[in-house]
């Protein structure tokens, strides 16, 4: 579950919750006006073919768009596999492997 807060006042208040989203993905995250949920997942059916293959199990990596008033998803992009990391910048999503960085933008409507 992903809690989106107003920022706290003075002496360590958490702040007020502004919407709550029960699945929201693994990872939270928040750049400028720009709300993302992350989720990396292994289906079964992917585990039973890559034991009888002898191959490696492939990695469904999903980021999504919130809206952040309304907490409904804008979209949803797929990548075949998880980077090591991912960093969020306003409308830029930069994506890190072994190999190779990856800078995905949209235009923000």
């Amino acid at each position: 579950m992903a809690d989106v807060r107003r920022p706290g006042g003075h002496q360590g208040e958490t702040g007020k919750v502004l919407w709550r989203k029960e699945w929201a993905g693994e990872q939270f995250h928040l750049s400028g006006k720009f709300v993302y949920v992350s989720r990396a997942q292994v289906s079964k059916l992917d585990q039973v073919a890559a034991a009888m293959n002898d191959a490696k199990v492939p990695v469904h990596y999903h980021i999504y768009r919130l809206d952040p008033t309304d907490r409904k998803e804008l979209w949803d992009f797929y990548q075949p596999k998880a980077p090591r990391s991912m960093e969020p910048r306003q409308n830029r999503l930069l994506f890190q492997d072994h190999s190779e960085m990856k800078l995905l933008k949209f235009t923000a409507l």
